[in-house]
């Protein structure tokens, strides 16, 4: 889900940072796994690599546009966290 991630850092104290090396192995099963790509964005947007997490998050939208919504209030709340705008 794509939320998951999110809700793993808020619930276990982890930051993005710790579990960005975790959102790539399942696009090598799976490279059609837009919820992935989603996460990892979200995991470089919070390290502030903006340019890679925006690739992410158009192959995750590319894949399923049904994720826009969760995908704009995820990147809004690392925003906030980080204090960045994308």
């Amino acid at each position: 889900m794509l939320t998951a991630i999110g809700v793993t850092c808020g619930k276990t104290g982890l930051t993005f940072e710790a579990v960005l090396p975790t959102t790539t192995p399942p696009l090598k099963i799976d490279p059609l796994y837009a919820r992935a790509y989603g996460n990892r964005g979200l995991a470089r947007l919070s390290q502030g690599d903006w340019g890679e997490a925006q690739k992410d998050f158009a192959r995750c939208l590319a894949i399923d546009p049904k994720l826009k919504l969760a995908l704009e209030v995820q990147i809004e709340r690392v925003n906030k966290v980080a204090g960045k705008k994308l």
